[in-house]
């Protein structure tokens, strides 16, 4: 067995060392209930690398590969000790951020968008950019529901165009 099995049965991506989102998710229910329960807010932000598919036709999957671990590397570094990063899947990203309400997620992403912006990793020679969507735990909606919401505030980012952070009003 290679080492990126190993991974993949501890539910750790290979190429970005992050936990996979779907478990994530599977586990996020209960820490819903108890952050409603002590008043805390909790806070999605979903984020999808721009141009990945371009990235990978000009530099190679290997370079693509490097993009990804230094997008999540970047992400973990702006994470409080105790959000969770996970990868979501191809370029996308997902963080919990918790006792975080809309401005704490939205300076959360706002912060973590700079920080992409000034990553560099050669031979790729452009910004790396990324749309953001945040959506904050209305303190009833099941975690799939929460993560969906901040999908489609992405979703709007990504259509928007501009490397821009979105904020579910719903």
């Amino acid at each position: 067995m290679d080492e990126g099995e190993g991974d993949t049965r501890r539910g750790l991506d290979q190429e970005a060392g992050l936990p996979d989102a779907r478990r994530v998710v599977a586990a996020l229910n209960p820490s819903l209930t108890r952050a409603a329960a002590a008043g805390l807010a909790v806070a999605i932000v979903a984020l999808d690398i721009d141009d990945m598919k371009v990235l990978n036709d000009r530099y190679g999957v290997p370079v693509g590969d490097r993009v990804l671990a230094a997008v999540a590397s970047s992400l973990v570094d702006q994470a409080r000790r105790f959000d969770i990063v996970a990868r979501s899947e191809g370029d996308e990203f997902m963080v919990v951020l918790l006792d975080a309400g809309a401005a704490v997620a939205t300076a959360w992403a706002e912060l973590a968008r700079a920080a992409l912006e000034e990553l560099e990793v050669p031979p790729v020679a452009s910004r790396i950019d990324a749309a953001f969507g945040v959506a904050v735990h209305d303190g009833v909606e099941s975690g799939n529901a929460l993560v969906q919401r901040a999908n489609d505030a992405m979703l709007r980012a990504r259509r928007a165009g501009g490397n821009p952070v979105v904020v579910s009003v719903d």
